[in-house]
């Protein structure tokens, strides 16, 4: 079954006015929430070395995708406190063009995992007490 909430969350953004979490600006049809302008400028960063300063001794080497300003941050702040989770996805696969410049490996936007099988018993109603 699709996930209601991800399609309600588009629909939402296909109709209602929003704002643009990177740069603000109020437009209808925002796709996960970001103008077609920021996607461009987002797209458009690339992973590279960055080190604080003063960087303490034993720091191993840093990358980040860009400087924290600009369309970035503000998406980064909308997510993280202004509750925007529509924008987990767009921001998963940015991140993951991060971990793959520093592991030498591709990006990959969703992997599934095998979890273990439940051992006899569990889940039934017998478990719990009823």
């Amino acid at each position: 079954m699709r996930d209601l909430g991800g399609l309600w969350a588009d629909l939402t953004d296909l109709v209602l006015p929003a704002d643009c979490a990177g740069c603000r600006d109020r437009r209808p049809g925002l796709r996960h929430g970001v103008c077609p302008g920021c996607v461009v400028a987002l797209h458009e960063l690339r992973p590279r070395a960055a080190r604080p300063t003063p960087a303490p001794p034993d720091l191993p080497p840093c990358v980040a995708l860009g400087p924290y300003a600009g369309p970035l941050r503000e998406v980064l702040v909308a997510y993280k406190d202004h509750g925007r989770h529509g924008l987990a996805r767009p921001l998963g696969v940015l991140l993951a063009e991060v971990v793959a410049a520093v592991g030498g490996v591709r990006p990959v936007a969703r992997c599934r995992c095998r979890t273990p099988p439940r051992p006899p018993g569990f889940g039934t109603a017998t478990t719990w007490g009823g």
